[in-house]
């Protein structure tokens, strides 16, 4: 969560190797669960599915209806990260409604949160909003921070796509607000992403009046805090992401040599990553500029 993921990645093998030996399957799932999030996040996506696989089976095998549920909302977050998105509401509507049948509501929310970024992907902005709006009801009675900065997040894109420019900034600063008072790194980066696309908006970053003393627009200033913050975690998925935006951003403003070149290094992370989605979704936005 800190986004220390090589040391996360040391303590949880130990963890698995120890767990290993005394048999206790539910143990043993828990830890490799942790670990193909680890892998997801460093970018070792056939790790990760081997991971969340090998954690469901033994969860199945258990009876542990919880875990089956988590195992279930991390093959469903994975293949929504491979670009894969029929699939990936596929696996958060049966996990859905595996949480739902037994009262899971720190689960139901999690993978509510997650079915409202797939209908904002798939530009079903009714369906996300009642979705997001279900799941912050419930997150703020469980009070789980991570959870509220990225259910806001969404709730920010969804409010921006709607032309509620208000209500989005104040969304994007909730977010923003409530990952870093937590600690969390790489939820900080995405709700700066988050931000510095609601800025970019012409009621906030359009003319001189919304330069900064600095000379720099402050969408800019948000996207180059998310690459900076995602480079120091290393995570390189995410920094994938950030350069796709704020080269995005860069073109958008009549910067093209810099958006370019952003969008060709986007290319490069998802190419070396085996993310062809989105890797395709940059090299369109490139040719377009062309």
């Amino acid at each position: 969560m800190l986004g220390r993921y090589d040391e996360a990645h040391a303590k949880i093998t130990e963890a698995l190797a120890r767990r290993g030996k005394s048999g206790d399957k539910r143990a043993i799932a828990t830890s490799l669960s942790r670990l193909g999030d680890v892998q997801q996040d460093r970018g070792q996506y056939e790790s990760a599915l081997t991971c969340h696989q090998e954690a469901f089976e033994l969860r199945k095998a258990s009876g542990d209806r919880w875990g089956q549920i988590v195992s279930q909302n991390n093959l469903a977050s994975l293949s929504f990260e491979l670009g894969e998105y029929a699939e990936a509401r596929t696996g958060w509507l049966s996990a859905l409604a595996e949480s739902e049948g037994i009262g899971a509501l720190p689960l139901s929310s999690l993978i509510l949160t997650n079915l409202g970024e797939v209908a904002l992907v798939d530009g079903k902005l009714e369906e996300a909003r009642s979705r997001l709006e279900n799941a912050l009801e419930i997150i703020e009675d469980i009070e789980d921070r991570g959870l509220e900065s990225e259910c806001c997040r969404h709730l920010a894109a969804l409010e921006k796509q709607q032309g509620h420019t208000v209500e989005a900034r104040e969304l994007a600063d909730r977010a923003l607000a409530v990952a870093k008072k937590a600690g969390l790194k790489e939820k900080e980066a995405q709700a700066y992403l988050t931000l510095g696309d609601v800025l970019s908006t012409s009621m906030y970053d359009a003319g001189d009046a919304d330069v900064t003393s600095t000379g720099i627009a402050p969408a800019a200033i948000a996207f180059g805090k998310a690459i900076e913050i995602v480079k120091s975690i290393r995570n390189e998925a995410a920094l994938g992401k950030a350069l796709f935006a704020f080269g995005r951003y860069k073109a958008e403003v009549g910067e093209l040599s810099d958006g370019k070149d952003m969008l060709r290094d986007a290319i490069m992370v998802f190419s070396k990553l085996g993310l062809g989605r989105p890797a395709e979704d940059a090299k369109k936005l490139l040719a377009s500029l062309a």
